[in-house]
């Protein structure tokens, strides 16, 4: 997730996604996936301190360098996960609340099953009315959907990318532009 999306980006692997793809998967998953279900489960019912246990157990997996995860988590804190803060993108929702309860729900899916957790895929997806995170669980997979308002720019903003972080997660958008169909990756979309 991140701050400055461009308005014609319609998803979005950002820093957690990106973090929750990579510890469900490999040699340890359940262990990793285990230990974050109990972290962030302790953490009810305010659910303060969800990005420090998103540090801990999850973005720390993918991202080594301490002063960009205390940047994230910073993020994180003002932007998501603190009502109060003036810059919260979805002031009146209960954000930390159904982002908690929205990745233990996926969670729960991806340990359903014995041996090898299902791997999670998440993605952010911009446009929604209000902030919802939906869980599919297949044979293959769970996927993860953080579905939210597009959060306002601030005037002068400039989004920056990458939109999509880690090497093989990929995203097309086909849509109508003028009288024709196109599809572009996200990835280049500015």
């Amino acid at each position: 997730m991140g701050a400055l999306v461009a308005r014609t980006v319609p998803s979005v692997k950002g820093s957690v996604c990106y973090g929750l793809d990579e510890i469900s998967k490999g040699a340890g998953a359940r262990g990793r996936l285990t230990k974050l279900r109990k972290a962030i489960a302790a953490l009810k019912p305010s659910y303060a301190g969800l990005a420090e246990v998103f540090d801990k157990l999850a973005l720390s997996h993918v991202f080594r360098t301490p002063a960009v995860r205390q940047q994230m988590v910073a993020h994180l804190n003002a932007s998501w996960f603190k009502p109060a803060s003036r810059a919260a993108y979805f002031k009146g929702h209960p954000v930390s609340r159904i982002y908690a309860e929205g990745v233990l729900k996926a969670l729960d899916l991806s340990l359903k099953r014995k041996g090898a957790p299902l791997p999670i895929d998440a993605w952010w997806l911009l446009d929604s009315k209000e902030v919802q995170l939906i869980s599919h669980a297949s044979a293959s997979q769970v996927t993860l959907i953080i579905h939210t308002p597009r959060p306002k720019l601030p005037p002068k903003a400039k989004p920056k990318a990458p939109w999509i972080l880690g090497k093989t997660a990929e995203a097309h958008v086909t849509r109508r532009q003028g009288r024709k169909v196109v599809t572009k990756n996200v990835k280049n979309l500015r």
